[in-house]
């Protein structure tokens, strides 16, 4: 997926299509507009690592419930067999 962006509207749409907050993507559009791009990196980085973070726990979770699961299975064949 091969991007120009030459214009802020471009990035406005790249960051929607990223599923960023609208006030992330207008403050970024205004940050590129301004050549703020360490700025605007810097506010894209802070964004990713907090997506980071909910990944890890969202991952967490479904690690726990796998484990349920395949606990619940174990109790379930035992109870079967006898």
């Amino acid at each position: 997926m091969k991007i120009k962006l030459n214009n802020s509207q471009n990035i406005r749409e790249c960051l929607r299509d990223a599923g960023c907050p609208d006030m992330l993507c207008k403050d970024c559009a205004e940050r590129y507009d301004n050549r703020q791009y360490r700025k605007m990196i810097s506010e894209l980085k802070d964004y990713r690592k907090d997506l980071r973070k909910r990944l890890q726990q969202t991952q967490l979770e479904i690690d726990i419930l796998d484990y349920l699961i395949s606990e619940i299975r174990t109790d379930e064949k035992t109870a079967t067999n006898q």
